[in-house]
C-alpha cells in the first residue's frame, strides 16, 4: 500500500487530495454585527408603527420584538457557520487508470486527507445515490475544454458517474486534471476528442432533466408539507395569548353620511374607523388599509359592504343579497355564513332605523370575516384573532338582528325592502346553523324570516324542518309537504347524493333538536327527487338507520315523526299523480 502510494505521489496527475478552504478572517467585523443589530431594531420599530402590536407583547419579562432581534442574530451566526466546509479536488488521468479498475478505485488516499460527516454519506452507496441533486448541493464548478474536463465534485457526484461510463464506452476519452493548490495544471499528452466531450455534455443535460422531473414530482409533496407546517403555526397561534386588535372599517362615504355612521353605538367593544377616499376596487382597498370590512357609496347612490378575502381563504358566501340556490341538505343548514359582500341598495341614512340596521350588518360583516377558515398565520399575528359564529361576541351581533324591531313592521309589507331581506336571510341561516339555539329565539325569528321571504324555498322548508324541532308536528308536517310538492313540481334535481347525506345524519347525529329538523328535511327532499314507486324502499333503508341511531335511542316519537314524513310525501304524491282508468275516450 506504501508502495502503490509513493508511485502515485510521483506522477502528478494521479493523486486524490482533499484540500480544506483558505482560513476566513471570522465570522465579521465589529461594525458589520453592529450595524445588523441596528438594522433588526429600526426593522422592529418600523413594524411597531406600522401596527404590529404584537411585537409589544411581553414573554418571559422581554417584549417580542427583542426575542426576535436575538432570534435574527442566531440565524445570521448559524448561516456563517454552515459555510465553513471542507472541499474536495480529485485528481484522475486516463493515461495512468488502469482499464481492468475503476476510477474511485484507481484514486487513493493522500496522508493529508480530512474526512468528514459530508464525505461518509457521499461515499456510501447505500444511503445516497449519486444525482443531480449531489451536484447541486455541492456547487460543481465544472469547464469543459480541449484540454480536458476539469472537476471540483466528491465522489458519486453527478460528473463522476458520466466519467464512469464515458471511460467504459471510449479508451480514448481524454484527459482529467485538477488545479493543485499552487494554481497549476497537470495534462496528460493525450487530448480529448470532440464526440467525447460531446457525449459528456449530453449525459450531464440528460440527467439535468431527470433531476427536473422528479422537482416537478416532488413538487405536491413540498406543497402539502407546507400546508401542514401552516396549520401547526395557526394551531399554536390560536392557544396562544396574542393581543386583539380593534375591528377596522373603512368608509367611503360623505361627511355627513359617515358621521351619521360613526355615531351609532357598535355591539363589538371598539371599532377603528379608516375614512377612505372614493374608490372603486374594494378587494385591494381592503388590503391596502387592512381593513375588516368596508362601506363604500357607488355612484348611483347604493350601499355595498366589502370584506377581507385572501385567495385560498375565500369567503362561504358570495353575496348576502343574492339567495342561495338549494344545492343540498348542506344549503339549508350552513356550516358558514360569512360573506364577501353584500349590496344593501339604496339606503337613506338618515332614517335612524336603517342607519341601525347598516350598522348591525356592517358589524356582523366584520366579525364574520375573521372567521377560522379566512384567517392567514399574517393575520392572527397582526391580531386579527378568530371571530368563529357559534362565539359569544359573534351571537351577540346577530342576536341583535333577530330582536330588532325592523322585521315585525315588514311583516305584512307585501315587497320588503332588500335591506330587510339581506336581515332576513342572514337571520334564517345563521338560526340553522346552530346546533343548541335558544328555542324562543329561534321560533320567533325563524317565522319572522319566513313572512319576509315568502318566496324563497330555502327558507320555507328550513322553517318546517324547524317547527318539527318546536314540537310542533302538525304545522311542521303540512309545511313540508307543501315545500315538497313545490319542489317535485319545479323538476328539482340535488346538486350531491342526498341519500348519503341522511344517513349520515341519521348515525353520527348529535342529540340536539336540530337533528330531527335536518333529518326531516334531508327525507323532504329524498321524496322531492325519488318516484313514488321507489319511496318505500327508502323508508326501509332509512328505518334500519334508525334503528342504531345513537340520538334516537329512547325516542320512539321522534322515530314515528319520521315515519308519518314518509306515509305523508307518498299520500300527497299519489294524490297528485293522474289515474289511468283505461277508458279511451274518442275524439
Amino acid at each position: 500500500m506504501n508502495a502503490k502510494r509513493s508511485a502515485q505521489s510521483g506522477a502528478k496527475s494521479g493523486r486524490l487530495s482533499r484540500l480544506a478552504p483558505a482560513p476566513q478572517k471570522g465570522n465579521g467585523s465589529g461594525s458589520a454585527v453592529v450595524g445588523f443589530v441596528l438594522a433588526s431594531c429600526a426593522l422592529v420599530v418600523t413594524a411597531t408603527w406600522l401596527g404590529a402590536e404584537w411585537i409589544s407583547t411581553i414573554i418571559l419579562g422581554v417584549p417580542a420584538g427583542l426575542w426576535l432581534i436575538g432570534a435574527a442574530l442566531a440565524g445570521r451566526s448559524l448561516m456563517h457557520a454552515s459555510k465553513q466546509f471542507v472541499f474536495r479536488t480529485v485528481t484522475l488521468d486516463k493515461s495512468v487508470s488502469n482499464p481492468g479498475t475503476s476510477l474511485q478505485e484507481q484514486a487513493q488516499c493522500g496522508p493529508d486527507m480530512i474526512v468528514t460527516e459530508q464525505d461518509a454519506v457521499a461515499s456510501s452507496p447505500e444511503d445516497h445515490q449519486p444525482g443531480l441533486f449531489d451536484a447541486v448541493e455541492q456547487q460543481p464548478d465544472l469547464v469543459l475544454s480541449d484540454s480536458g474536463v476539469h472537476e471540483e465534485l466528491g465522489q458519486g457526484s453527478l460528473l463522476q458517474a458520466v466519467l464512469n461510463e464515458q471511460q467504459a464506452e471510449s479508451a480514448k476519452a481524454g484527459t482529467i486534471h485538477t488545479q493543485t493548490e499552487s494554481g497549476n495544471s497537470d495534462k496528460a499528452s493525450a487530448s480529448p476528442s470532440r464526440a467525447a466531450i460531446l457525449h459528456t455534455v449530453g449525459r450531464c443535460l440528460d440527467l439535468a432533466s431527470s433531476g427536473t422531473a422528479r422537482i416537478a414530482a416532488h413538487q405536491s409533496d413540498q406543497l402539502s408539507n407546507s400546508h401542514q407546517i401552516h396549520q401547526r403555526l395557526v394551531t399554536w397561534q390560536d392557544h396562544s395569548p396574542t393581543i386583539e386588535r380593534a375591528f377596522r372599517i373603512g368608509l367611503d362615504l360623505p361627511k355627513v353620511d359617515a358621521d351619521r355612521i360613526t355615531s351609532c353605538s357598535p355591539i363589538a367593544s371598539h371599532v377603528q374607523w379608516v375614512t377612505l377616499r372614493a374608490g372603486r376596487n374594494d378587494d385591494a382597498d381592503c388590503r391596502a388599509h387592512d381593513l375588516d370590512a368596508l362601506l363604500r357609496m357607488s355612484d348611483d347612490h347604493h350601499l355595498r359592504i366589502c370584506t377581507r378575502e385572501h385567495a385560498g381563504f375565500e369567503s362561504a358566501w358570495y353575496d348576502w343579497a343574492i339567495n342561495p340556490p338549494l344545492f343540498s341538505l348542506v344549503s339549508l343548514f350552513p356550516g358558514r355564513i360569512d360573506p364577501h359582500h353584500a349590496t344593501l341598495g339604496r339606503i337613506d341614512l338618515a332614517d335612524s332605523a336603517q342607519r341601525s340596521s347598516v350598522m348591525l350588518l356592517l358589524e356582523a360583516a366584520a366579525s364574520l370575516s375573521r372567521s377560522r377558515d379566512r384567517l392567514w398565520l399574517a393575520d392572527r399575528l397582526k391580531g386579527r384573532l378568530v371571530w368563529d359564529q357559534d362565539s359569544a361576541r359573534a351571537r351577540a351581533i346577530l342576536e341583535h338582528l333577530v330582536r330588532s324591531d325592523a322585521l315585525d313592521i315588514a311583516i305584512d309589507d307585501p315587497e320588503p325592502a332588500p335591506l330587510l331581506r339581506i336581515k332576513a336571510r342572514l337571520i334564517s341561516a345563521w338560526l340553522g346553523s346552530q346546533l343548541w339555539p335558544d328555542e324562543d329565539l329561534l321560533g320567533r325569528g325563524m317565522e319572522l324570516c319566513a313572512k319576509i321571504l315568502r318566496d324563497e324555498p330555502i327558507t320555507q322548508l328550513r322553517h318546517a324542518g324547524i317547527l318539527l324541532a318546536l314540537g310542533e308536528d302538525e304545522a311542521g308536517i303540512n309545511a313540508m309537504t307543501a315545500q315538497c310538492r313545490l319542489l317535485r313540481d319545479s323538476g328539482w334535481s340535488p346538486g350531491c347524493d342526498t341519500l348519503g347525506l341522511v344517513q349520515s345524519e341519521i348515525e353520527l347525529g348529535l342529540d340536539s333538536p336540530m337533528t330531527l329538523s335536518r333529518v326531516a328535511c334531508g327525507v323532504c327532499l329524498l321524496a322531492a327527487q325519488t318516484p313514488t314507486d321507489c319511496l318505500r324502499f327508502v323508508r326501509d333503508d332509512l328505518a334500519d338507520e334508525m334503528r342504531f341511531a345513537r340520538w334516537l335511542t329512547g325516542r320512539d316519537a321522534e322515530r314515528a315523526l319520521l315515519f308519518r314524513l314518509f306515509d305523508a310525501f307518498e299520500c300527497d304524491a299519489m294524490s297528485a299523480t293522474p289515474r289511468h282508468t283505461g277508458i279511451s275516450h274518442a275524439a
